[in-house]
């Protein structure tokens, strides 16, 4: 809009002439007169003409003195009609004038307002109607900063430029794609909906966006999107508005909430009740953290109003009793704490760590400055443990709620009754920095801290943690840390495989960075094994290979087992402290005996990790070998391992929550010691892609398909030619696919970590029809009389030949399938993600379907002893992995049990509120857990209505 300041403005000649006009137009208007206007005059402006600007001539008001009888007459005379074009000639002039000046930032404020009003109030006649309408509902924006008009400018250029090739790209458009113009769109409607009116077709696309996200099961991605980008919008505006600019926009957002009917009122609502809602989350990410900006906003917009006033008071309240518990705890600390020289800390732990790997153990015992220093640095560890584990403990409660800045303004401002804000102040700086330092001492500081909290507590209950992935070793520090003696019994080995790729949320990393000390930094440092990259809404998440993940949460619980060893063998009672993971130990029973319950597991030889185990090395003299039943006593029974879990379905039950859909995942990998052929594997910019199957994707998937089914090795020739004929293009099956898949688009979620790329999608019902269909006419065909042997084959050996050769089918379409993804994406050339480097064991496509348990936390009883039984992570409830909510949940289910620990054995005070007990909090909280991981996927499962209609004629074809 703004066409930048003419030349003409030089001097106050044009702005005096046209504040002359008004006033003659004005006085004319009163009098309730005819005006006519006339061209006079040139301005001396002779660089105005050379532009092209409207200032070079001067318009003249004059009061009409002709009668209506001689206006009729001029009509058909030649006089009248050269007047006419006169008063045309001039009117246009003049309009021309007032909208160069409405769009000249340099043009008074003052006077800009005066031909507003004077354009409401009917005295310029000279306006059409459509110009009067244009002025008056872009006022907000013609009396607008500079500043804004300049975004206003931009977005608006932007939209013009972009919006229609991005229509064009649909239905391949992703949630990244969108935002750029989404932000743009957003832009407008805030600060000048007026360039938007309804019927814009900006308004049309963004519909058009929506549903399409709505038929790629994206719909609660895009809501989320528009929230967060109109938030970060308004947060963006406030930056660059200068003070006076911004309470003018708040002025007019408090008037706007009032009444919010309009595109904009809905706006700006979303985005206000989007800081509010925040506040309930329970996954902690920093989008939906609240910050002092948020604050601020909140404050500015329901200024005088009593809309929106509950949820603010709400979060103000919240505030300050999360601000005060914060206070109180570090108020806690140890006061050397605070004023802890970390500089002088770093210097005494480097040279400690000197001294100690060049003396002796000798010389470590005669040297005083070695004891001197060994001294202060065991004090320097644990201060810097005690302070660290606050930290965690705000950043895994407050912290999921509030931005730690904001809860240090509070801390800063708010007086809590029995402590010092300064020094509590100072000390909540002190935590912040606490979290930078690192090295060994601090590694060896808080496997000391953790193994100090488990003798410190009340009492030691017995809890057998039933698998050993990413959940059930977090589990196993944790309740370690609050006291218990800890079993974790897992059915593989310590031979870690599964390549499949994880998304870890931000408190997942925090929690990683304090039980996991220095091998943090092995998954997530400058060149770690796993990756911090931003998705589709601007957040930082950690991509990391399931196997990579366990490896060093094993290796990190190693260590504490070792060290806690190192601290029970001076003690009388080394069972007191119990931490023990028992590999190839499969839980199998939970037993009542006299003295209690205790656990049972049987052995599984063939996945003992030990080299002695299944005689692959000679055993040293005393070697035991492993028992074939285990047992260990037990109070507190955690299934981990997964909905298939044995205890988890005897115990719990199993229910299903959703429909059943076919879903695939493949990866792609490289040698272990050799990455793919690319010099930074980003290659997606959000975790979400789009498929779309058109004519080129069929095409080469047909390529695929006959090249993946001429590599399957030991078919005859007969099952060779059926493979040929049901896969080729002329194919009734192949033509049934290709008609009813052709142009869908469809959702991937894209992981890449190192030497792995790993994509999973929902698959069409088509491709899984096509896929049975061969698969029965193969099994129609007959089985070799004879095996290798030349022994003659039985009914069950027929059976499993049969089955191994539809596994071998169903593996290459899968690997057609999703090779052709990756050339789609254009990473089989730019990664090298080839067929051959396809993982075989990660190449599938499986029936999806999501399950939880019928209770959650189960309590048995035999005499005077009890037993309580609980799941958490895919035991508890079954995520969907094309969501983020997997291990977030199995995270929450965590730091549930943790608490329960805590409070339960712990000794730790907690008010339960009238006939509650510990049992039925936790029971809640795991029950409201599943329900956030099952909502989180049930978008993927549920059939729309149309889709329904399409199987349904699908199968009415077949």
């Amino acid at each position: 809009m703004d066409s930048g300041r003419p030349a003409g403005l030089s001097n106050n000649e044009p702005y005096a002439h046209i504040k002359n006009t008004l006033t003659e137009l004005e006085t004319i208007h009163q009098n309730r007169q005819r005006a006519e206007l006339k061209v006079t005059r040139k301005l001396k402006h002779p660089g105005d003409l050379h532009r092209g600007a409207v200032w070079h001539r001067r318009v003249e008001v004059v009061q009409s003195t002709t009668s209506f009888l001689q206006r009729l007459l001029n009509l058909f005379t030649t006089e009248g009609r050269k007047q006419r074009r006169q008063e045309q000639e001039a009117a246009a002039l003049f309009r021309g004038q007032l909208w160069e000046l409405l769009q000249t930032e340099q043009a008074p404020h003052s006077l800009k307002e005066r031909i507003i009003k004077d354009v409401g109030n009917g005295v310029l006649p000279f306006l059409k109607k459509s110009e009067r309408k244009t002025i008056l509902s872009s006022k907000d924006t013609i009396l607008s900063s500079t500043k804004e008009r300049k975004i206003i400018r931009e977005a608006a250029g932007f939209l013009k430029a972009e919006l229609s090739g991005l229509l064009s790209r649909l239905p391949g458009v992703t949630l990244e794609d969108s935002r750029e113009v989404l932000i743009a769109y957003y832009q407008l409607i805030i600060l000048s909906p007026e360039l938007l009116p309804e019927g814009h077709k900006a308004h049309e696309a963004i519909c058009k966006l929506e549903k399409h996200f709505r038929d790629t099961r994206q719909s609660e991605g895009f809501t989320e999107l528009t929230k967060t980008i109109t938030l970060s919008v308004l947060h963006n505006i406030r930056k660059n508005l200068s003070p006076a600019g911004y309470q003018q926009l708040t002025a007019r957002v408090g008037h706007i909430l009032s009444y919010p009917y309009s595109r904009r009122d809905r706006a700006l609502q979303n985005a206000l009740n989007l800081i509010i809602d925040n506040e309930m989350s329970i996954q902690g990410h920093p989008r939906e953290l609240i910050s002092a900006d948020d604050l601020t906003l909140l404050k500015e917009s329901y200024r005088g109003l009593l809309s929106g006033t509950t949820g603010l008071f709400r979060i103000e309240e919240d505030l300050k009793t999360d601000v005060s518990a914060v206070a109180r705890k570090i108020s806690r600390l140890p006061s050397e704490l605070r004023t802890l020289d970390l500089a002088r800390v770093e210097k005494d732990f480097q040279q400690y760590e000197s001294l100690r790997s060049t003396l002796s153990a000798e010389n470590q015992n005669q040297s005083q400055e070695f004891k001197e220093l060994d001294a202060r640095c065991k004090v320097y560890r644990g201060l810097i443990a005690q302070g660290r584990a606050a930290l965690l403990k705000i950043q895994l409660n407050q912290g999921r709620r509030w931005e730690l800045n904001l809860l240090l303004q509070g801390i800063e401002t708010t007086a809590v009754w029995g402590t010092d804000s300064e020094h509590n102040e100072q000390m909540f700086k002190k935590l912040l920095d606490l979290a930078q330092l690192r090295g060994p001492q601090v590694d060896l500081a808080q496997l000391d801290w953790i193994i100090a909290q488990n003798n410190e507590a009340n009492s030691h209950p017995n809890v057998a943690i039933e698998g050993a992935g990413p959940t059930g070793l977090m589990l196993a520090f944790t309740q370690f840390q609050e006291g218990a003696n800890v079993s974790v019994f897992e059915k593989r080995s310590t031979e870690y495989n599964r390549v499949q790729v994880v998304r870890l949320d931000p408190k997942w990393l925090d929690m990683l960075k304090f039980y996991l000390g220095e091998h943090y930094y092995d998954m997530f440092g400058q060149d770690g094994k796993g990756v911090i990259r931003t998705d589709g809404f601007g957040e930082m998440a950690g991509e990391i290979a399931t196997h990579r993940l366990e490896e060093a949460l094993n290796h990190r619980l190693a260590e504490l087992m070792s060290r806690n060893y190192e601290h029970i063998s001076q003690r009388d009672d080394p069972q007191k402290t119990r931490l023990e993971r028992l590999a190839a130990y499969e839980m199998t029973r939970v037993e009542a005996n006299e003295q209690g319950y205790t656990v049972k597991a049987t052995y599984h030889p063939e996945n003992d990790p030990s080299p002695f185990a299944n005689g692959k090395k000679e055993p040293p003299a005393g070697y035991q070998k492993p028992e074939a039943t285990l047992t260990r006593p037990v109070d507190l029974v955690i299934c981990a391992g997964g909905k298939n879990s044995q205890i988890r379905k005897k115990y719990m039950g199993n229910r299903a929550v959703s429909a059943t859909r076919s879903y695939g995942v493949c990866s792609w990998e490289g040698p272990k010691d050799q990455p793919l052929q690319n010099d930074r594997l980003d290659t997606f910019p959000d975790f979400r892609g789009m498929v779309v199957l058109d004519q080129q994707f069929q095409q080469f998937f047909q390529e695929q398909m006959t090249f993946q089914m001429e590599r399957i090795e030991g078919l005859s020739a007969d099952e060779r030619q059926l493979l040929s004929r049901q896969t080729r293009q002329q194919s009734s099956g192949v033509r049934h696919l290709k008609a009813s898949t052709l142009g869908r688009a469809l959702q991937t979620r894209c992981f890449e970590n190192k030497n792995l790329v790993y994509i999973g999608m929902e698959i069409p019902e088509a491709f899984n029809q096509f896929c049975q269909k061969v698969q029965k006419k193969l099994a129609v065909l007959p089985v070799p009389e004879l095996d290798q042997n030349g022994n003659k084959r039985s009914k069950a050996d027929r059976k499993a030949w049969r089955d191994q050769r539809a596994a071998k089918v169903r593996k290459a379409l899968s690997r057609a399938w999703f090779q052709t993804v990756a050339h789609s994406y254009g990473i089989d050339q730019s990664l090298g993600v080839t067929e051959e480097k396809i993982n075989d064991s990660f190449a599938t496509v499986f029936s999806l379907q999501q399950h939880r348990v019928r209770k959650n936390v189960v309590e048995r009883r035999s005499d005077s002893h009890q037993v309580i039984i609980t799941a958490a992570g895919d035991a508890a409830a079954s995520p969907h992995f094309m969501t983020a909510s997997g291990l977030t949940g199995a995270r929450e289910n965590v730091l549930h049990l943790q608490n329960y620990t805590g409070k339960e054995w712990g000794g730790k005070s907690v008010f339960l509120g009238r006939g509650a007990t510990i049992m039925d909090i936790l029971e809640n909280k795991q029950q409201s857990t599943a329900d956030f991981v099952i909502q989180r996927g049930l978008i993927f499962l549920i059939k729309s209505r149309l889709q329904r209609l399409l199987d349904e004629l699908i199968t009415l074809w077949d």
